[in-house]
């Protein structure tokens, strides 16, 4: 069986083609929290790194741990596609939990569950109607979810400014998805390189704003003023 085919189930493909996938969506929801962080303040390019290579390491990991799980009785039906939505949505709706769940913890609880489900309905849609662009289609539907999550996050806990800053990591991420989708039906080979790619351009871009070339720090500025 090819990369780029068709697959039907994703128990039938190769272990690598999965986890390469799923990497390639941890880079995107790296840039996806870079995208919102960076719309109040500065973080530092060795954070957005750290950030890069967790979220790359925690989806990958999931995936692999996923593979022999699913194996397991009733846990055969569930696909690879509908893990890598939960992972996406997971990622930050328990970060979401985790910063300060306070009493709105059944919103916050609710909104994610309604995404997973929409997400999941329209993974199974996908796979009925369109399976010929079943891949491309796991990585739009992920990112969407992960992108409406994080918004859900930011939004309640004040991480990112005003609603433009919203629809501006909205805009950006639906960019995101379509090209990183590019990538879906490619050899492993090429998600991987699609996912280190992603990471220098959101470490290179923190490290821009932190420091735009050409303009040099002031040097001993308390001294200069009167």
């Amino acid at each position: 069986m090819k990369d780029g085919l068709p697959i039907g189930a994703n128990l039938t493909e190769p272990k690598r083609v999965f986890l390469a996938r799923a990497m390639l969506l941890g880079a995107i929801a790296g840039c996806l929290e870079t995208l919102l962080v960076l719309g109040t303040g500065i973080m530092p390019p060795f954070e957005v790194a750290f950030n890069l290579v967790l979220l790359v390491g925690a989806f990958g990991a999931a995936a692999a741990v996923s593979i022999p799980i699913r194996r397991i009785g009733p846990l055969k039906l569930i696909s690879g596609g509908a893990v890598l939505i939960l992972v996406s949505v997971l990622t930050f709706a328990l970060r979401g939990c985790l910063h300060e769940c306070g009493e709105d913890w059944k919103s916050r609880v609710a909104v994610p569950a309604g995404i997973a489900v929409l997400a999941l309905f329209l993974l199974a849609a996908t796979r009925r109607f369109r399976p010929d662009w079943f891949r491309r289609d796991v990585i739009l539907i992920s990112t969407g979810a992960m992108t409406m999550a994080a918004i859900d996050f930011a939004r309640r806990d004040g991480l990112a400014g005003s609603p433009e800053t919203f629809v501006f990591v909205a805009l950006l991420m639906a960019v995101l998805g379509a090209l990183s989708a590019l990538l879906a039906r490619q050899p492993w080979i090429v998600k991987l390189g699609g996912t280190l790619s992603l990471a220098v351009a959101a470490i290179a871009w923190s490290a821009y704003l932190v420091r735009p070339p050409g303009i040099k720090p002031l040097v001993n500025a308390s001294k200069q003023s009167p």
